[in-house]
């Protein structure tokens, strides 16, 4: 775990630690969770550093090998085994030999594979449920303070979902990559999604983009 001059942080650019200072400006010490491609229960985590100071949430993760490993140290959670769609199905999930990545997008398995080798070594089928359903059945209708979304090439699906919702997180973190021009667009597209929802973009890192609910930063200013 790198450190920094504001402490401890999971995430690969310090993210968490911007985060967690979004949070005390807004006055709020625990901030609740949904972390969207979770991954790990601390390995490059932007919500790590949350549930360690007593904050809890929910992590979804496809992978069932890796959600063991999060279900085994994150007990606090909600930990579920599924996906993030636009209805709730069963989707095809591409397991990667890179075990920090895996996607339901066959196009982005085989742009793993092009760029840097990484292979499929097995496909599986996972539930498949709408954002709206996984607020209405697991966080009482209520969206989370902080929503960390890492989803490997649908995102954008993700995040257009938030347009159903009368209630939204306060804070976005969604994975970039400004390396590539495919990417540079995924930044045009989550500020086209978010920012008619009353978000604005804050700071972007290297691989992340956090956004801020505007009416709270403009309270919190006040």
């Amino acid at each position: 775990m790198p450190s920094s001059r504001g402490g401890v942080t999971f995430s690969q650019n310090g993210e968490d630690i911007i985060i967690r200072e979004i949070f005390k400006t807004l006055n709020i010490k625990t901030p609740s969770y949904l972390d969207i491609g979770a991954h790990d229960p601390f390995y490059l985590s932007n919500t790590a550093i949350f549930y360690k100071t007593g904050s809890h949430g929910v992590n979804i993760e496809p992978n069932p090998i890796l959600l063991k490993r999060i279900a085994k140290y994150r007990k606090g959670d909600i930990n579920l085994q599924i996906g993030i769609g636009e209805a709730n199905s069963s989707s095809k999930f591409y397991v990667l030999s890179d075990p920090t990545l895996g996607t339901f997008s066959k196009q982005e398995a085989d742009s793993f594979f092009q760029s840097s080798g990484v292979k499929i070594i097995k496909e599986i089928s996972v539930e498949v449920m709408t954002i709206k359903s996984v607020i209405e059945k697991y966080c009482g209708g209520v969206f989370p303070d902080f929503l960390s979304l890492d989803a490997e090439g649908i995102d954008a699906v993700i995040l257009n979902g938030l347009r159903e919702l009368s209630s939204l997180p306060k804070v976005v973190c969604t994975e970039i990559n400004d390396r590539t021009n495919e990417a540079i667009a995924t930044v045009k597209q989550a500020r086209e999604i978010l920012e008619p929802l009353g978000y604005t973009l804050v700071m972007k890192t290297i691989v992340n983009a956090i956004f801020l609910r505007k009416d709270l930063w403009t309270a919190a200013m006040n």
